[in-house]
């Protein structure tokens, strides 16, 4: 028997650290992939990527109390894997108080197991989660940490200037330069246009125009030259054009990879990664390629799966917005006891191809 045991002082209120604890969406992006919900007598399931410290295989959970938003009970079993795992939460001054605790059997090697499964946890709860709480903070001022709070009183613009830095007083008196030499360009191109209206010369029907006047829209313009008529028959040569200069190469919105995460008798359980390129993804569509007799019988983190065929589509309302630069995976499993594939046929996201086979 062996116990693992950490402890997080966090300075975000309780409900917003239940939150992340339970919520497929906001636990996707810190915990291991899974389907795990806040409800009691539920059974659900961990996938644990390749590598992960403490685990070699996938492992269900029982979840066996819930007290919302206090504490959440579970039982995990799976290979050498028969524990208690506990998440509670208690309110402090400064924000809520975290305690991690895993008892019961952690196999034949359990004391080395609880050294790697302790290394996982604080990196899950301790860098990984607070992550999380953070980006939930800053979006709810509710939520924000109480030494991160500030009072803003109004003041008069000149007040505001005397206290402004330097580089900003610079930059003021700038503007205020910038806008009396437009007016005065914006004053000069007006008095020129009521002096050619003014001083123009009116012609009659059958007036000559005098030297150095050309037509320009069917009137007259002073120290305009006249263009030369073309000869007829004459083609004009064509103006070099962005048709005629090379395109400039545009950076890659997307890429993406496939991965399969676990591999069984009967079925196997692949990941699609999605990284942003320089600029946002705003909505993306994967399409998969299955052999015959292969389908996809569920997926995770609120993604939707539709099937047309050997062709399945995912999508998801909730994970449509991916930040430049930044990766969102999901995983699903695929029941195939006929074509003995463990990977799909092709993988796409936006038209994009999958690396990864």
């Amino acid at each position: 028997m062996s116990d693992v045991q950490i402890t997080v002082d966090l300075s975000y209120p309780a409900d917003l650290v239940w939150r992340a604890l339970t919520e497929r969406p906001l636990m996707g992006e810190w915990f291991l992939p899974t389907d795990l919900a806040p409800v009691a007598g539920g059974v659900y399931r961990v996938f644990p990527p390749p590598g992960t410290p403490g685990f070699t295989a996938p492992f269900d959970v029982d979840v066996l109390e819930v007290v919302a938003p206090q504490r959440i009970l579970q039982l995990w079993q799976g290979e050498q894997l028969h524990t208690e795992m506990l998440w509670e939460i208690k309110p402090t001054d400064d924000g809520c108080h975290l305690r991690v605790v895993q008892s019961g059997f952690l196999g034949l090697a359990g004391e080395s197991r609880r050294g790697e499964l302790l290394e996982l946890y604080e990196t899950l709860f301790q860098q990984r989660l607070p992550a999380v709480l953070e980006r939930l903070a800053s979006t709810d001022s509710a939520a924000r940490p109480a030494a991160s709070a500030r009072v803003t009183r109004s003041q008069p613009a000149h007040a505001a200037l005397r206290r402004a830095p330097w580089w900003r007083l610079r930059e003021h008196h700038r503007l205020r330069l910038l806008s009396v030499a437009g007016a005065a360009v914006l004053t000069v191109l007006i008095a020129t246009a009521l002096a050619t209206l003014v001083f123009r010369p009116h012609l009659g029907p059958g007036d000559a125009m005098p030297p150095g006047f050309s037509v320009i829209s069917g009137r007259q313009a002073a120290g305009a030259t006249a263009s030369p008529a073309p000869s007829p028959g004459a083609t004009p040569s064509p103006s070099p054009s962005a048709v005629d200069r090379p395109a400039t190469p545009q950076p890659t919105v997307l890429t993406a990879t496939y991965r399969t995460a676990e591999s069984y008798s009967l079925s196997y359980i692949g990941t699609v990664s999605i990284k942003a390129g320089p600029s946002a993804v705003d909505g993306w569509t994967a399409v998969l390629e299955l052999p015959p007799g292969a389908s996809v019988s569920s997926a995770w983190d609120q993604i939707r799966h539709t099937s047309d065929g050997q062709r399945v589509t995912f999508t998801s309302s909730v994970h449509q917005h991916i930040d430049a630069e930044a990766t969102f995976t999901f995983s699903f499993q695929v029941g195939d006891d006929a074509s003995g594939h463990r990977k799909p046929l092709s993988c796409t996201v936006n038209g994009v191809p999958c690396s990864g086979f």
